[in-house]
């Protein structure tokens, strides 16, 4: 009896909650933006040179067109460094200290993105604050939907 009893406590069906709020729960944690199921953000590359090279109001510029690794570091005065950011994903990762899978990824034509990948579920449980909330993808439309475990 007290088997029976068990099985239909771990019994459950799914209630629909409602979408994946990516983009709020990207902007909670101050990106700007989502690409794919992750959050972004534009790298401003002159703050990039500041911070490497302790000084403020620098700019980066590239020298080779094709080339997203060629940026240089000027100062406000407008004196070429020769030196850019030898480490843009340690500035992605001091940017966004709470997200440990963060990475700087080139954005051509010379733009540069902090980005991290997200658990859908993970932005279901914060959203609609449940453990018990899961996302899945719906056949159908392609969409990401939250759903809760409802216990019978």
């Amino acid at each position: 009896m007290l088997s029976a009893y068990l099985i239909a406590q771990q019994t459950s069906e799914a209630k629909e909650l409602g979408g994946v709020d990516l983009s709020g729960y990207c902007t909670s944690y101050e990106f700007k933006g989502t690409q794919g199921m992750g959050c972004q953000s534009p790298i401003d590359l002159g703050a990039a040179c500041d911070k490497r090279w302790d000084r403020e109001g620098d700019t980066m510029r590239f020298t080779d067109p094709k080339d997203p690794d060629s940026g240089v570091c000027f100062t406000a005065s407008g004196r070429n460094t020769k030196k850019g950011v030898d480490n843009l994903p340690e500035y992605c990762r001091a940017k966004y200290p709470l997200n440990d899978k963060v990475t700087a990824r080139s954005s051509p034509p010379h733009k540069w993105v902090c980005r991290t990948p997200v658990d859908p579920t993970l932005v279901c449980s914060w959203h609609y604050q449940s453990r018990d909330a899961v996302a899945r993808k719906d056949d159908a439309d392609e969409q990401w939907k939250c759903y809760e475990q409802k216990r019978l």
